[in-house]
């Protein structure tokens, strides 16, 4: 799993917080900017805790790659095997139909962010 992603001249200035999308009475462009600074300040959480490691894009000088450290990939299936537990457990452990409830789940969740309703700018919100 690596993500890579692009530092804005924000970054450059700001150190942000952690969260989704903006506050009120803010523009459009600035939100964004907030959100860009919330998912830096998760990724510093993250690579602080050892989970995760930042190397600088070899082909683009503002892009940074992201990749799970050793720990941070033990961590993950570690967390993965223990939610599984625990929802087969909530199912009476017959776990022969979670793929399909999972697939519903999914639709749903696409089906609602296709019909909410648009924010003034007309996209959906974040």
């Amino acid at each position: 799993m690596t993500f890579s992603l692009r530092r804005s001249g924000v970054e450059q200035r700001c150190v942000g917080g952690l969260g989704e999308g903006g506050q009120g009475g803010r523009g459009e462009g600035e939100q964004g900017d907030d959100a860009h600074l919330r998912a830096l300040d998760v990724l510093r959480g993250l690579e602080h805790k050892g989970l995760i490691q930042r190397q600088a894009n070899p082909s683009d000088g503002r892009g940074v790659t992201v990749s799970p450290t050793e720990r941070g990939r033990c961590n993950y299936t570690r967390v993965r095997h223990e939610r599984a537990t625990a929802v087969a457990a909530a199912a009476g452990e017959d776990t022969t139909n979670l793929d399909a409830a999972l697939a519903l789940l999914m639709t749903v969740k696409d089906g609602l962010a296709r019909t909410r309703p648009p924010t003034s700018s007309g996209r959906p919100p974040a």
